[in-house]
């Protein structure tokens, strides 16, 4: 009878006994036998796209608007403009990302303006009939690639840079 309670004591012992280092291993959970749990990460892009579509309507609204009424059409241009450069970095500084703030002011403002620099440029040719601020190659080849950029940029800060652990 006194092994059998002896026996007992120790398998009892056993059972709530720490586990020694080696079969604390196979008991891990599978992140931690990988290395580093992922995390997942969350997109917050949807809301920079949605700024960036209010401010091209406000853009729209102000060419269609600025015929008729030249002082709404600058206000409307002035608050779509400002909502186009200013709206994707503010959306990064809301969630705390500083660096990515200032990546998407820097990409918002000189993407479309890299193309617009031949815009700067006056024509040479000063004594030539078409002179004038504007080269004569500007619109058909430097205008399109300023509106592609100004359209490709919110797409490139809302997917690229718009998640967060």
């Amino acid at each position: 009878m006194a092994v059998l309670l002896a026996l007992s004591t120790f398998t009892e012992t056993l059972a709530y006994a720490e586990p020694e280092a080696s079969s604390r291993e196979l008991v891990r959970s599978e992140p931690e036998r990988q290395g580093t749990a992922r995390t997942p990460m969350r997109w917050y892009g949807w809301q920079i796209l949605a700024i960036d579509v209010t401010s091209y309507a406000l853009v729209a609204g102000a060419v269609s608007e600025g015929k008729q009424n030249p002082t709404a059409g600058v206000a409307l241009l002035s608050m779509g403009l400002a909502a186009a450069v200013l709206g994707g970095p503010v959306v990064h500084l809301a969630h705390r990302h500083v660096g990515r703030a200032i990546g998407s002011f820097v990409l918002r403002l000189l993407a479309p303006t890299f193309f617009l620099i031949p815009a700067l440029i006056r024509d040479p040719c000063t004594a030539c009939d078409n002179a004038g601020p504007l080269p004569p190659y500007f619109i058909p080849f430097w205008f399109p690639l300023a509106v592609t950029a100004a359209v490709a940029t919110p797409f490139i800060d809302g997917f690229a840079l718009g998640y967060e652990p």
